[in-house]
């Protein structure tokens, strides 16, 4: 049975408005379901076949008039489907924003974008790399397709050891975290001091290294010596629990300030465990972006980067221009699919020029003007409306002071 078929059937015995077929009977004689019968119909109309349909079924046009009422139906089916995908898509984003799974505060953390990232991402592709994975928020929100390997990179190693506790050890980290309360700003920079290296024992260290050499013979000294850098070293689920306090206590997640707001423990804990079930099949890596990237070079490989925005926020990890640079040479050489969230700058929309740019609009948290609006890039060297089938669905969107918008298109697009 083809599409040809169809047409010659309803052209020899259902021609003009007068002479209907039911979709149940046509799909009885045809011996095909409701569905396919509709898909036949659709490409013989777009062969401009003139297949016509009212309420009662379906019948071959003889005049324009019965053409043009079969399209003023099609316009007002798809106007309504157009209101619900409009209703249910505003539906969706508050879902996502409501239900997203957070390990922790994260400054610069993709939160409130999380809807529009997973919108333009592919809809095929095999693995997923998170190049600068942060609190692992993209990790662990993002909507992947059956069978595809996740892998969470950050070269930050205080990140990556705290992901690898929550996915590894979590009853270990939950322990150690009830013996981590801070209840004031002074354990708050104790903490801080302490994983930044500040603390009385780091500060001694090497004069306590070298006394030992001094007082002791060599198969002695090595054994104090290993002691002592034991002994001034937090160990890997310690050290993860402190800096899990310390950026849930700091103010936006900056990691630097005491936030001076309440936090439920037991919340902390439920959130260890949510996280380490989705963390149970993702790879976790402590690399170089370029490396991780480059390592993983290959068609059906998605790679999002979320790097520090250029010159506008300080890590524990450097990023100075020339990074800046290096990651979109890497980002171009790219052979999967690639995407990279950016501030709203010249220089970074001068550098990405060869990406598809799109302009995304949110309210900056960090503000304390009310109404205050923060401006981002959001960039892939493939067009989304092509690789992205969401895409078609939902186009430029702007709702609850959030905006996004096709900025700029490449004159030869790196993906195609």
């Amino acid at each position: 049975m083809t599409k040809e078929t169809v047409a010659l059937y309803l052209e020899n015995g259902f021609k003009g408005r007068r002479n209907v077929i039911s979709s149940r009977e046509l799909e009885r004689v045809l011996g095909i379901s409701r569905n396919e019968l509709r898909r036949r119909v659709n490409r013989l109309r777009q062969d401009t076949v003139p297949i016509a349909a009212d309420q009662r079924g379906y019948y071959f046009a003889e005049t324009a008039a019965e053409v043009y009422d079969t399209i003023r139906g099609l316009q007002k089916m798809r106007s309504g489907l157009d209101t619900a995908i409009s209703g249910l898509g505003v539906r969706w984003r508050n879902l996502m924003r409501d239900s997203l799974i957070k390990l922790m505060p994260w400054m610069g953390g993709k939160g409130q974008l999380m809807w529009a990232i997973q919108m333009l991402l592919p809809i095929h592709y095999k693995t997923l790399v998170d190049v600068f994975g942060g609190s692992g928020i993209i990790t662990l929100n993002t909507a992947v397709p059956k069978g595809c390997l996740q892998i969470y990179n950050d070269l930050n190693h205080d990140l990556y050891n705290l992901l690898f506790c929550v996915k590894h050890r979590p009853m270990a980290l939950t322990k150690e975290l009830s013996f981590l309360p801070i209840n004031a700003r002074d354990e708050f920079d104790v903490l801080r001091r302490q994983l930044q290296g500040e603390d009385f024992t780091q500060l001694y260290l090497d004069e306590e290294l070298q006394l030992a050499e001094q007082m002791f013979p060599p198969p002695e000294a090595e054994e104090v010596k290993r002691l002592l850098q034991s002994r001034a070293e937090l160990s890997d689920v310690r050290r993860a629990a402190a800096i899990y306090k310390l950026q849930r206590y700091s103010y936006n997640g900056n990691g630097d300030s005491y936030g001076v707001s309440s936090c439920d423990i037991q919340r902390f804990f439920r959130d260890i465990w949510e996280c380490s079930h989705r963390l149970k099949d993702v790879a976790l890596e402590n690399k170089d972006f370029e490396s991780i990237i480059t390592t993983h070079n290959g068609p059906q490989t998605t790679v999002y980067c979320d790097p520090p925005y250029y010159e506008a926020e300080r890590y524990a990890v450097e990023f100075p221009r020339s990074d800046h640079q290096r990651l979109h040479d890497v980002l171009a050489q790219h052979t999967g699919f690639a995407m990279v969230s950016y501030n709203n700058c010249d220089y970074i929309r001068r550098l990405y020029e060869d990406f598809f740019i799109y302009e995304v609009e949110r309210p900056n948290s960090q503000s304390k003007k009310k109404n205050d609006i923060y401006r981002e890039y959001i960039m892939t060297n493939y067009d989304p409306r092509v690789f992205a089938s969401q895409m078609t669905i939902f186009g430029d969107y702007s709702s609850d002071g959030k905006i996004y918008r096709l900025v700029h298109i490449p004159e030869r697009p790196l993906r195609t």
